[in-house]
């Protein structure tokens, strides 16, 4: 089973690790260091032990993903941990006599890294028992009709079924827009029902609707419709099926979809369409159809629409004139809380949206998602709008339920027209709004315009003056996401700007580098992997490497520029110069997190204080070599905790083959030479 010859390997290699030559000269010099291998050997034996175990199971489909995932994930484990060996060591001395010898302050700065493989190594054991244990439950649950996953009437109740919140960060929303397969896994893993919401109320089916994601439509009535024949669909759903029905432009097969909605849905009251939403749509007489139905005036149809709204979606100034002066309420609010104004605002109609604020139309009112229409506005980038917002009062400081303001809506805009943009994010400002805001989730302006890909509406915020070096609650920085999202024209944008500062080590919540970030999606080959990222393609690995070198080596050359000084005032002796140029290296790792470089500093400065000037220079001289060698290496050689970017058709990494073979080009992937000559022409 794979997961047996995983393990297998995984002793194997760390076996043969320890008794390399990189991890002896590690053992003599830093004898913790052998005590976490035995620690890993004794996972390893543990996980043997359930694996065998695991491969006398009749797995189901979820248990096969729980034993693949832990199999994948002790692969990754060696891997990282023979790249943490080699990174933390080096060969010195003559051709024919090279010396293996540690890298005692990479050591100290990296020595957490196998802290976090010892965790990892528990996680695979957990997975594996997990698979282990659930192998029983599945069994139970296959002989009550749970099959392929899904849920089946005969186990699940309306009663039984307690509505859950799906966060707003949830990989169920981005696997939506993957393929129906990813749909029914995410459902199925993260034990999604129809009934589950976000904050705001909206479930799947009405996101799938709404983002018009038809193969998920499908696929969602597929896993549930054994469920919903019991509990049925809110009308909020119903509202918005027959909104689909009205405006968009369907085939046969998306027609059938939305009916079959409509069809599920529950608690619909009776409402027919009035003569006055008649008139409207077939443009006939509005006044006739007011005078034979005044009561009609502000009444909801059966897609949540009253006869202002409805006219305001369709542009229709002169029936919104006529309804307005029989009196219709400006302010009645859909059942998702859009009134005519975010109408008019959504359709970009300027007429329309003056009329309405000359009609004493609300602008601080919200719909469900908390959103005003100076953030209906802001999305579109729409100048005059803007400006007729924001002179009837309407508020820049205003945030959705999830944080965001007017600003943070008009960087995810879809408009490439720069103008446009730049002078609704001007507006903004001068009424208010903060460059820097941050939402809940830490995103700024700026950090939210590349994760939503948006080259325009970043281009827009940057000459703004917003401050490129900025990270979100997860402590990824552009970078991060430059790497999991970023388009070949953005990705090249960034490339010319200075980004002087950004860490380019910065790990993230999962504990990621922006490197290793990517390597991990240009490796992924399944969508599942991808988690909302696209996989980039060759020349987007090439532009990413080249954006991340250069932040890579300006910061490494900052670093050997203050070095180089502290080791000139080290062969003066000059106390006062040396202690301020390694301040600044310390206040640069504070900054950046990296408490044991700053401490290693702070203990150099120890030494300079007490005259120790040898010695301090002999630290100050191997932390240059160090640093020297990191620059003088192309980031795609230096392996990531997910390997090499990119690597040789045998296996092997550029790094372990390049300096020999460098003249030897058909030992590459096809593809993988081009991409490296073009990056170093470049």
């Amino acid at each position: 089973m794979e997961v047996l010859g995983a393990v297998a390997s995984s002793i194997a290699v760390v076996q043969a690790l320890a008794a390399g030559k990189h991890a002896v000269s590690l053992f003599r010099e830093i004898p913790d260091i052998q005590k976490d291998f035995d620690y890993l050997m004794n996972e390893l034996d543990m996980i043997k032990s359930i694996a065998q175990a695991v491969s006398k199971m009749a797995p189901t489909a979820i248990e096969k993903d729980l034993i693949t995932t832990a199999a994948r994930n002790l692969h990754d484990i060696t891997a990282e941990l023979e790249a943490l060996l080699r990174i933390c060591s080096r060969e010195s001395g003559p051709d024919g006599n090279k010396m293996s010898k540690t890298r005692k302050r990479k050591w100290l700065v990296e020595k957490s890294d196998i802290k976090k493989l010892q965790q990892r190594m528990c996680q695979a054991k957990e997975t594996l028992h997990f698979a282990l244990n659930s192998s029983r439950v599945s069994s139970d649950i296959r002989k009550h009709g749970l099959e392929n996953g899904v849920p089946s009437s005969e186990m699940v109740s309306h009663q039984d079924i307690q509505d859950l919140s799906i966060e707003e960060d949830s990989v169920v929303w981005f696997n939506q827009e993957g393929s129906s397969q990813l749909v029914r896994r995410s459902v199925v893993a993260y034990g999604v029902y129809p009934h589950d919401t976000d904050i705001c109320g909206m479930g799947l089916i009405e996101y799938s609707l709404n983002q018009q994601l038809y193969s998920s439509l499908e696929a969602l009535l597929d896993i549930w419709k054994s469920i919903l024949t019991e509990v049925g669909l809110p009308r909020r759903v119903a509202i918005t099926a027959a909104l689909k029905l009205r405006y968009s432009k369907l085939n046969d097969k998306q027609t059938y979809l939305i009916q079959k909605v409509l069809d599920l849905c529950r608690d619909i009251s009776e409402v027919t369409t009035t003569k006055v939403h008649e008139a409207i749509l077939q443009c006939a007489d509005l006044q006739e159809a007011l005078q034979e139905q005044p009561w009609a005036i502000n009444t909801i149809d059966g897609a949540g629409e009253s006869p202002l709204l409805l006219a305001t979606r369709r542009n229709q100034i002169r029936s919104m004139e006529v309804l307005i002066s029989a009196g219709a309420d400006v302010n009645q609010q859909s059942y998702d809380g859009w009134s005519p104004l975010m109408v008019a605002v959504k359709e970009q109609n300027v007429e329309s949206v003056k009329m309405l604020l000359k009609s004493k139309s609300n602008v601080s009112l919200c719909d469900v998602e908390g959103a005003t229409a100076l953030h209906h506005a802001s999305i579109e980038a729409e100048p005059k709008v803007i400006s007729l917002l924001l002179a009837a009062g309407a508020s820049v400081k205003q945030r959705d339920p999830f944080g965001d303001t007017p600003l943070h809506w008009l960087a995810q805009s879809k408009s490439t027209n720069h103008q446009d943009i730049e002078a609704a994010i001007e507006m903004l400002l001068v009424a208010g709004s903060d460059l820097e805001a941050r939402d809940y989730q830490g995103y700024t302006p700026f950090l939210v315009s590349i994760t939503f890909d948006r080259l325009e509406a970043t281009r827009a915020l940057v000459n703004a003056g917003c401050s490129t070096n900025v990270s979100n609650c997860g402590s990824q920085n552009v970078l991060h996401l430059a790497a999991r999202v970023a388009s070949l024209d953005l990705l090249r944008y960034l490339s010319i700007l200075d980004l002087s500062g950004i860490n380019p080590y910065l790990q993230d919540s999962c504990d990621d580098t922006p490197f290793d970030d990517f390597v991990k999606i240009s490796h992924a080959t399944d969508e599942w992997d991808l988690v909302g990222a696209r996989k980039p393609g060759l020349a987007e690995q090439e532009a990413f490497v080249e954006l991340y070198q250069d932040v890579r080596d300006q910061a490494l050359q900052n670093d050997i520029q203050n070095l180089e000084r502290v080791l000139g005032a080290l062969q003066q002796q000059d106390i006062v110069v040396a202690r301020e140029h390694l301040a600044l290296l310390v206040e640069k790792e504070k900054r950046w997190e990296r408490e044991n470089l700053a401490s290693w500093y702070r203990a150099v400065d120890k030494r300079i204080q007490h005259a120790e000037w040898d010695l301090a220079t002999e630290d100050v001289e191997g932390h240059l070599l160090d640093l020297e060698e990191e620059l003088a290496t192309p980031v795609w050689e230096i392996p990531s905790k997910f390997g090499y970017l990119w690597e040789l058709d045998d296996g092997e990494s550029v790094s372990e083959e390049g300096s020999e073979n460098s003249d030897d080009s058909d030992q590459q992937v096809v593809g993988q030479d081009e991409a490296q000559a073009a990056w170093e022409q470049g």
